[in-house]
C-alpha cells in the first residue's frame, strides 16, 4: 500500500502548492519545519493581442467608438484576434507534521477554489463585419471561420498529498459548475453581392449552454472532477528547480436542463419585394429566424475544464539571484503557446525582486514585476504583475495582478 501510493503520487506529479520562489531557493526548511502552511491567493487578468483597453471600455463602460479606435484594432489583427479573462481566488492548506499512511515525506494538503474563465478568438473578417459592416466586401466572401468564445464560473473542494521535502503533490477536487456558455462557428462565409442587393451566408457551428433557470455563486448546474499541481525536481548542487505541472485537468457534467444548438446550412437573402409591403402581404415577407435552420438538443452534457500544462526552470545565477524560464500550454484556438523568462535578485534574506517578459497566451509581449517578502518566518508575501505599463495606456492590451499571502503555523511545542 506504501509502495502504490508513493508511485501514485509521483506518477500524477500534480500539486497545488505552487512553486513559491522564496521558498523553494530559501525558505524551504522554514516550510517544512511548520506544522500548517496556509495560502490565500487572489489573481485577476485580461489580455489580448489586438483589443486594447480604450475598446474594452468602451464596450463595458458605454461610449463611443470612433473610426480612430476601430481602425487601430484593425491593424493590429493579422489572421486571428484573442482575448482572455480570468479571476480566481484560493485558500490552501498542506499538514506538513503529519505523515500519510506511515510516510513522513508526505502529508495532506486540500483546497477552496472559486474560479471564472472566458475566452475569445475571432476572425479579422468577423471583427470588420461587427464594427464596419459588409460594406467593403461588395463582390467577396468575409470569413467567419475559426470563431471561439467560451465563458465557464465554477468552484472546487479538493484534498490531495504534498511531498514536504520538494513541496511537489497533487490535489483531486470536486467541482461545482456554477454556468458554462460556448459558441463556436467552424467554417462560415458571408457573401455580399457586388451592388449589394443580396447576400448569401453559409456557416456551421454551434451553440451550448448550461441551464439558466438557476443562477448566480453556487448554482449547481453541473458536477465534476478536477485535477491539480506539480511536481518539483531539484537540481544538482542545490542549484533551483525543474517544475512540470497540471491545472485544471478535468471536467463537469451539466445538468439536464442544458441546451446544444448546431447549425449547417445556408441561408441567402434577395431583398423583400416593394410591392408585398405596400400590400401588406405576410405571406411574402421572409421570416428571418426561420430562415437560419438549427437541431436543438436538450439534456446533459460533459464539458472540459479550461486546463493547461506548463513547465518551469528555475536556476541559480550567484548565491542572490536567479533566472526562471516557463511555458504554458492550453489545446485551444484562443491561446497561443506561452513563454515567460524572469530575472530575479535577493535584496536580502526576507526578500526578492524580479523582472519578467512573456509572450503568448493571449496577448503579445509584455514586461512585468514581481516581488516576495518575509516578513518574518511565519508570514509571506507575494505580489506580480505581468504587464506593468498596459493598464496605464489607452492603447494597452491588457491587464494582470496576482497576491499570494501564506502563513506557517508552529507547534506549540516550538
Amino acid at each position: 500500500m506504501k509502495k502504490l501510493l508513493l508511485v501514485f503520487g509521483l506518477l500524477l506529479c500534480l500539486a497545488q502548492v505552487q512553486a513559491q520562489r522564496s521558498i523553494l531557493m530559501q525558505k524551504d526548511s522554514l516550510v517544512c519545519a511548520s506544522s500548517v502552511m496556509l495560502d490565500i491567493d487572489a489573481s485577476a487578468e485580461y489580455r489580448s493581442n489586438a483589443f486594447d483597453n480604450e475598446l474594452l471600455d468602451k464596450l463595458v463602460f458605454g461610449g463611443y467608438i470612433s473610426d480612430e479606435l476601430s481602425q487601430r484594432q484593425f491593424d493590429r489583427i493579422s489572421d486571428l484576434g484573442t482575448f482572455g479573462a480570468q479571476a480566481t481566488g484560493r485558500f490552501s492548506f498542506a499538514l506538513m507534521q503529519d505523515s500519510v499512511f506511515g510516510l513522513a515525506d508526505w502529508g495532506w494538503q486540500g483546497q477552496v477554489e472559486v474560479r471564472n474563465h472566458f475566452e475569445l478568438a475571432m476572425d479579422g473578417d468577423l471583427f470588420h463585419l461587427v464594427f464596419d459592416g459588409n460594406a467593403a466586401y461588395a463582390g467577396e466572401s468575409a470569413e467567419l471561420s475559426n470563431f471561439w468564445l467560451d465563458y465557464m464560473a465554477y468552484q472546487k473542494l479538493g484534498f490531495g498529498l504534498v511531498h514536504k521535502p520538494s513541496l511537489s503533490g497533487f490535489v483531486i477536487s470536486a467541482v461545482n459548475g456554477e454556468r458554462f456558455e460556448r459558441t463556436t462557428i467552424l467554417e462560415g462565409a458571408l457573401f455580399t453581392a457586388e451592388d449589394g442587393d443580396s447576400l448569401n451566408l453559409a456557416y456551421h457551428g454551434a451553440w451550448m449552454r448550461s441551464d439558466t433557470s438557476v443562477i448566480g455563486f453556487g448554482s449547481g448546474n453541473g458536477l465534476g472532477v478536477s485535477l491539480d499541481g506539480q511536481l518539483n525536481i531539484p537540481l544538482q548542487e542545490d542549484r533551483g528547480y525543474v517544475t512540470l505541472g497540471l491545472r485544471d485537468i478535468g471536467f463537469v457534467s451539466w445538468n439536464e436542463a442544458s441546451l446544444d444548438y448546431r447549425a449547417d446550412s445556408s441561408w441567402a437573402y434577395t431583398g423583400i419585394p416593394l410591392s408585398d409591403i405596400i400590400d401588406d402581404d405576410e405571406d411574402g415577407i421572409p421570416n428571418f429566424e426561420d430562415s437560419l435552420y438549427y437541431d436543438q438538443t436538450k439534456g446533459s452534457m460533459l464539458r472540459w475544464l479550461p486546463g493547461s500544462a506548463y513547465a518551469r526552470l528555475m536556476h541559480r545565477i550567484q548565491e542572490r539571484d536567479y533566472f526562471e524560464i516557463e511555458m504554458r500550454f492550453r489545446p485551444v484556438r484562443a491561446f497561443n503557446p506561452l513563454i515567460r523568462g524572469g530575472y530575479f535578485f535577493v535584496l536580502n534574506e526576507n526578500t526578492t525582486l524580479g523582472a519578467t517578459v512573456t509572450y503568448g497566451g493571449y496577448g503579445n509581449v509584455r514586461a512585468g514585476i514581481a516581488v516576495e517578502q518575509w516578513v518574518n518566518d511565519r508570514f509571506f508575501v507575494a505580489f506580480s504583475a505581468e504587464d506593468v505599463v498596459g493598464p496605464f495606456r489607452r492603447e494597452g492590451l491588457g491587464a494582470h495582478a496576482a497576491l499570494r499571502l501564506s502563513y506557517l503555523l508552529k507547534s506549540h511545542a516550538e
